[in-house]
């Protein structure tokens, strides 16, 4: 199965969100993978917590809507350790901040109240603190019924026992990931191979495909193209992407 997804603006525009998961139903793409807390720092930085809670809530009931008509997988993550870290614009707050804590808290309980169903629920990408692993375990705890995948350290192999799947961030197009692994475009280095002006650019279709290809040829459960891209819609990747499908 192969993914798409503007993992920290996928929460801005629904209009778009919408018109993203429609170009990727049309392509053949299965998974839309997103952020369901990580995006504000970068999107709306300065957002009160309202604000967000508000913004997350509208937009997650949008795409597991969407995601559940369409026959598609939301691959979420609640956050990312990289939270506060000041990457590529992002200005969030550190994972141990109490109101950050206060917000993966009903992070969770939004994912939970909404049920599994086409969900596949990443705890914290490149969890490496124990801020980051206290999220694991609470979803382990608090999501029962749901299928999660373990991303602890960005390069994760093979899945520890409370995870179904493992994900793995390859830092080159050129790496070859284990075979058994979700494979997620999430490493600077990478994007800027496979986009167009650096890594905050769209992709480069014909470089994204062939990526993509590699994956089918390794066997890997799952490719994800995951995009800094703020938009608008980026629909010669998407189609690329699915033309790897076919």
């Amino acid at each position: 199965m192969l993914g798409y997804g503007r993992v920290p603006h996928w929460a801005v525009n629904l209009d778009l969100l919408k018109a993203e998961l429609s170009a990727c139903q049309e392509a053949g793409i299965g998974i839309y993978t997103a952020s369901l807390l990580g995006w504000w720092g970068t999107a709306m930085p300065g957002a009160t917590d309202q604000e967000i809670r508000d913004r997350t809530e509208a937009a997650y009931k949008v795409l597991i809507d969407e995601c559940r008509s369409r026959g598609m997988t939301a691959l979420i993550d609640i956050h990312n350790q990289n939270s506060g870290s000041r990457k590529y614009g992002e200005q969030g707050r550190k994972l141990d901040d109490p109101a950050e804590v206060a917000l993966i808290d009903w992070g969770i309980e939004l994912v939970r109240r909404h049920g599994p169903d086409n969900v596949v629920v990443i705890p914290c990408r490149e969890a490496s603190e124990p801020s980051g692993f206290a999220i694991e375990r609470k979803c382990v705890e608090l999501l029962d019924g749901f299928e999660l995948c373990a991303n602890t350290g960005s390069r994760t192999w093979p899945a520890p026992g409370w995870a179904n799947f493992a994900e793995w961030h390859p830092s080159s197009v050129n790496e070859e990931p284990p075979s058994g692994a979700i494979v997620v475009s999430d490493t600077g280095t990478i994007l800027n191979q496979l986009n167009a002006g650096g890594a905050l650019g769209p992709g480069q279709p014909e470089i994204v495909r062939q990526w993509m290809q590699a994956g089918v040829a390794q066997g890997n459960p799952a490719r994800v193209y995951y995009s800094l891209y703020p938009g608008p819609l980026d629909l010669a990747t998407i189609q690329a992407i699915g033309a790897t499908v076919r």
